[in-house]
């Protein structure tokens, strides 16, 4: 996979409002193909604590749900993003990033 650097996200975002609306880009939700480029994304704490694991074939509107409706996400300091040539390959980074790290915020494995 190819990681992509830090990125600090803290005042990029507001807090999570009460009640959320998101915009979904056209095509999103449809699941894509296993074999389309996915990316992986760890949202991590200021003291550096894993909050929450996910992936996305969409980055940009993944996190800006987040950034609409998640509770945890004004705890949200950088988020890292690690990209995968295949959903197949993305899954199953998730599914170890989330048996390992532990992440507060994550409920299950899909």
């Amino acid at each position: 996979y190819h990681e992509q650097a830090l990125l600090a996200l803290r005042g990029l975002f507001p807090a999570a409002p009460q009640a959320c609306t998101v915009r979904l880009m056209p095509g999103m939700g449809i699941r894509k193909p296993a074999d389309s480029p996915a990316s992986v994304y760890l949202c991590f704490a200021d003291d550096g604590s894993l909050l929450y694991v996910g992936m996305t074939g969409e980055g940009r509107y993944r996190v800006r749900a987040h950034a609409s409706c998640s509770s945890w996400w004004p705890l949200v300091a950088t988020v890292q993003v690690r990209h995968f040539a295949t959903r197949t390959l993305a899954f199953a980074e998730e599914t170890r990033l989330i048996e390992e790290g532990g992440p507060k915020y994550n409920r299950r494995v899909r």
